[in-house]
């Protein structure tokens, strides 16, 4: 948490960072830290800017302020590949044509006539949501795929009208970007349809998510609706189109703003829930090969801390951020905020959509996690209470499964040194079950004994070596 080093970009205007993203070197620390936003000016209004900076001072390698239209141009996002930076916002183009989607594609070592492309579309705004590389170029010259997620309203036309737009980049004969395809959604006759955020699997197939206006029995809610389309061609990846999700029919507003697909095209969505209640949930969709549609694998509430605890006031805006571990389980981030104060809450998840831990960001600067090492002040006994053990069936034939749940520590590593041993009442270890370092969270394992005789047994969990706990068990054949 030490400072390296800070920098601020000093104009009397308006200015806002929106978009970040980081260069790796060979040895996978960062390299290069190029930034996107806007910049105000008394002539020409916002403005795009782009810097980069070296990672290892923050000294600004380059800068470049877009100013080549009169109205507004705000970068929103950016995203890196080998050679090139991409940045995407939205520059207003005059009465007809409105605010348009614009993507201004840098060469990473050279702010010099960046190549800049409109997506013109009359008589309605568009507002990038989120933006990505969907086939990362490996190549300095070659550009990559990309895919942006936009809203889109009918101020002139349709009044009140929203709808999801999907656009499609690739690098032309020339290496220049271009239109793939662009895609509309609009759910029947609802007037609010909200695309909040897009990824894309291994393949470059194109995932979107945000919600819309169902007509349900209890009333006129919102709903998660999420679609594929796919990366060649912008055609449907789905028989079904659209997967809604309204949780537990409720009829209460559910709104997505984050999506994710793992290597397993496993995909996640999360976001604001009012059924949960008030709170947070996701889903999670398995794909099966030469199966036309995803199936639902299970979905999940949460209520971080800010939204059940009266004392940290209403907070007015509410939003989820999914991002991936290595094995493609997901790590959930929720925020509230309003106009005085902002929280956060992250909880990641297993496979099977179980808790392992829980960071919170309460006020005083702490994360509220709780650990053994920082609570020198408990005893181990007290410090054991939290140490919870359990085994299922008891009595067994032939097996049973162990379960325990380790703490959250506050500080230092998330991990324990564990060992899950097996004795029998004279004290003779018949089975050693872990011996390894696990993180915080809920564990279980199968204790098998097939090869030994009826009578009582008893498991011990060791954790660093300095608190134990015990509990019996009986095999009855």
């Amino acid at each position: 948490g030490t400072l390296i080093w800070d920098s601020v970009y000093s104009n009397p205007g308006d200015d806002k960072g929106m978009g970040i993203d980081i260069s790796l070197n060979e040895f996978g620390n960062a390299d290069e830290v190029f930034i996107s936003g806007y910049v105000t000016s008394p002539m020409s209004g916002k403005d795009f800017i782009v810097m980069k900076y070296n990672a290892a001072n923050g000294n600004v390698q380059w800068q470049d302020i877009y100013n080549k239209f009169p109205g507004d141009d705000v970068a929103t996002d950016i995203s890196l590949d080998v050679g090139h930076a991409y940045v995407v916002g939205y520059s207003y183009q005059g009465p007809k044509l409105l605010d348009d989607i614009m993507i201004a594609t840098y060469d990473k070592n050279n702010s010099n006539s960046p190549e800049v492309l409109i997506y013109n579309k009359p008589f309605t705004n568009e507002k990038p949501t989120e933006f990505i590389l969907s086939d990362k170029s490996s190549n300095a010259v070659q550009k990559s795929r990309s895919g942006v997620i936009s809203v889109t309203d009918g101020m002139v036309l349709e009044p009140r009208l929203s709808t999801y737009l999907t656009l499609a980049f690739k690098p032309d004969n020339n290496n220049k970007l271009d239109l793939a395809w662009s895609r509309v959604f609009r759910n029947g006759n609802s007037r609010t349809n909200v695309g909040t955020s897009i990824c894309a699997d291994k393949t470059g197939d194109l995932y979107v998510s945000g919600y819309t206006q169902l007509r349900h029995s209890l009333g006129n809610n919102l709903d998660f609706a999420t679609m594929k389309y796919k990366g060649t061609n912008g055609q449907s990846g789905w028989d079904s189109v659209v997967k809604f999700f309204d949780f537990e029919g409720k009829g209460l507003d559910d709104k997505a703003s984050s999506i994710k697909v793992n290597d397993s095209n496993d995909i996640f969505v999360a976001g604001q829930c009012e059924g949960s209640p008030n709170g947070f949930a996701f889903e999670k969709y398995k794909q099966h090969i030469n199966d036309p549609n995803p199936v639902k694998s299970y979905d999940r509430k949460y209520n971080p801390y800010f939204l059940e605890n009266d004392n940290y006031g209403i907070l007015t805006n509410k939003y989820a951020k999914i991002e991936l571990a290595n094995d493609g389980t997901p790590l959930i981030v929720m925020m509230g905020w309003n106009e005085n104060e902002a929280y956060w809450t992250a909880v990641r998840y297993d496979s099977n959509g179980d808790i392992l831990y829980v960071i919170n960001n309460p006020p005083g600067g702490t994360d509220g996690k709780i650990g053994l090492s920082e609570r020198a002040a408990l005893s181990k006994e007290e410090i054991s209470e939290e140490i919870i053990t359990d085994n299922y069936p008891n009595p067994f034939n032939p097996s049973t499964k162990i379960n325990y749940e380790l703490p959250e520590e506050r500080i230092g590593n998330s991990f324990y040194d564990v060992k899950l041993t097996v004795y029998n009442v004279l004290g003779t270890e018949v089975a050693s079950l872990v011996n390894e370092k696990q993180y915080a969270g809920r564990h279980s394992v199968t204790f098998d004994a097939s090869n030994l005789s009826s009578g009582i047994y008893f498991y011990k969990l060791d954790i660093n070596g300095v608190i134990s706990k015990t509990k019996r068990m009986m095999l009855l054949k």
